[in-house]
């Protein structure tokens, strides 16, 4: 997996691409020659999220092209593409992890390409600006939390609210919160907007199986995700990526308490804000 672009992996792409077109006869000025109108697509993975194309094309210019990247965006091509350039290059960046098709069309003639984009987690800090006291406990430091807990626009309920750190599986310097599970136990906006969940960094106290549901408005199933990492034996946090849009609630079931490290999430129609715990 490509995580930096470096000159020599690109060099080394380009130089395919160039052979690629020299076998189809797209090199140089194709002006003057009488071939049949041709495409070219070929997709280079700058990082773990972003895409760049190569495109190629005779076609005539009231045909015109179009490359559609998968998740709802799309861009023209030059068409022709000039004489003065090799072929055209184009970037793209997704903003959620999945497998694209990318699909240039000219005409009827249609190229497809797979790109499989990992999104980068932003992840909100959601508990690392609690401000209490901590006792050792299982093999970390634990301490009570403010129940609800709100921080960052989200308020998190539950039975019981725990904070945990420096343990329980967690990345070094983050504090994790706990919620027991329950029907009436889950996190949702301050304010009662609806969020988008990316993704969610998790896992289970004392070794239970935990699932977790996210709901509409409407109270319909809009996901589940499972954990089952136990951070009292110090099993590391895991990152679920979830995708669900408008949701109203999340709720855990299936186990004792659910471990909370942090979230990619935004709420509908503003930012979320961060609130400091005293």
């Amino acid at each position: 997996m490509i995580t930096q672009l470096g000159p020599d992996y690109v060099t080394a792409f380009e130089t395919g691409v160039a052979r690629d077109l020299v076998a189809l006869g797209l090199n140089g000025d194709l002006s003057g020659q009488g071939i049949a109108p041709k495409s070219y697509l070929n997709v280079l993975k700058i990082n773990d999220s972003s895409a760049r194309i190569y495109v190629k094309s005779t076609y005539p210019v009231d045909t015109g092209c179009t490359v559609d990247w998968g998740d709802g965006s799309s861009t023209a091509v030059v068409t022709p593409t000039p004489a003065s350039v090799g072929l055209e290059k184009q970037d793209h960046t997704y903003s959620q992890s999945g497998s694209y098709t990318i699909i240039l069309t000219c005409g009827r003639d249609v190229k497809k390409m797979i790109f499989k984009a990992t999104a980068a987690m932003n992840s909100l800090g959601l508990f690392d600006d609690y401000v209490g006291n901590f006792y050792k406990h299982g093999g970390g430091e634990e301490g009570g939390a403010p129940n609800p807990f709100i921080t960052k626009g989200f308020t998190f309920k539950s039975s019981s609210n725990y904070v945990e750190r420096n343990g329980w599986g967690l990345p070094p310097n983050h504090i994790g919160l706990v919620l027991s599970c329950g029907p009436e136990n889950s996190f949702a906006t301050e304010n009662g907007s609806t969020f988008t969940l990316n993704s969610i960094s998790a896992g289970t106290i004392w070794g239970d199986f935990i699932q977790i549901t996210g709901y509409d408005g409407a109270n319909q199933i809009i996901g589940t995700a499972t954990f089952t990492n136990n951070g009292t034996n110090l099993e590391p946090i895991e990152t679920r990526t979830l995708n669900w849009k408008n949701v109203s609630r999340v709720v855990c079931s299936g186990g004792s308490y659910f471990h909370v490290d942090d979230m990619d999430a935004s709420i509908d129609g503003f930012l979320a804000k961060p609130i400091t715990i005293n």
